[in-house]
Order: structure tokens, then C-alpha cells, then sequence
């Protein structure tokens, strides 16, 4: 049993004639009558092809120095705030990078100011919890 074709469907003969006629410009309701006059016609597909040529290669360059250019692109993330460690001010471009920056690398703990007060628990040196400090980060 023969599979089925998994390409698109192959475009029709007329379709792909009047599609090279409109790139070559030239009329698809009268191409049959400058057929007749052979010299008018070669003359006439010869400058449609430099024409669609230069269009098609001055198109091509016009992306190629879009994609080239050295101007910033402006994208959704740059509108919005980066997240920034608590800690150690990295700026990281996700959330979820930060949080794992948070949990593994950022060694630079904010120290609590130790007061001389008498209360009833111990003032502490520890770091702030994990947990507390990506409460602390804005939501993206």
C-alpha cells in the first residue's frame, strides 16, 4: 500500500504560468496575443526577468542590513523592570534565573544591624531565608 503525500498540494500548471507572468509583468489576460509577436515577446520577458531580478536582489540586501544593523531591537523584556538580586544587585534576564542565583551563587549576605536590646530573641547573623527573598522580588 502506497503512502500518502505529506507536501503541500502541487500547485496547477495555469496557476504556476499566470504566477511567473505577474513576476515577469506581464499581463496574464493578454500574453497569448504578445506570444504572436515573437521579437516584442523575448523583448518583453527580458526586461520583466531585470527587473524582478534587481527588485529580488534589493529586497534580499534591504533584509540582510535589517538583520545586520547594529541598531538596539526593541523587545517586551526591555520595557520591563530586570529582576535584580536583593543581595549582590546582579541583574538577571529571567525570574527563574534569579531564583536559582539566589539558591546556589549568591554567596554576599545582607547582615541585620544587631541591636543592644534585651528582647526575648537573640538577634541573628544569619542570612536571609531564600524564601524571603524571592517574596521580595516583583512579579514579571
Amino acid at each position: 500500500m502506497a503512502a500518502r503525500r505529506q507536501e503541500a498540494q502541487k500547485p496547477r500548471y495555469k496557476d504556476t504560468l499566470n504566477k511567473s507572468l505577474k513576476q515577469l509583468q506581464i499581463n496574464p489576460a493578454t500574453w497569448e496575443d504578445l506570444a504572436q509577436d515573437r521579437p516584442a515577446c523575448i523583448r518583453s520577458v527580458k526586461t520583466g526577468a531585470a527587473i524582478y531580478e534587481d527588485n529580488r536582489i534589493a529586497a534580499a540586501k534591504a533584509k540582510r542590513a535589517a538583520r545586520k544593523s547594529t541598531a538596539p531591537r526593541t523587545n517586551i523584556v526591555d520595557a520591563q523592570a530586570l529582576p535584580t538580586c536583593p543581595r549582590c544587585q546582579r541583574i538577571s534576564r529571567a525570574r527563574n534565573g534569579l531564583v536559582g542565583h539566589l539558591r546556589t551563587q549568591c554567596t554576599n549576605y545582607l547582615t541585620i544591624p544587631t541591636s543592644k536590646s534585651n528582647s526575648a530573641d537573640p538577634p541573628s547573623d544569619s542570612p536571609p531565608s531564600l524564601l524571603a527573598s524571592i517574596k521580595l522580588l516583583p512579579p514579571s
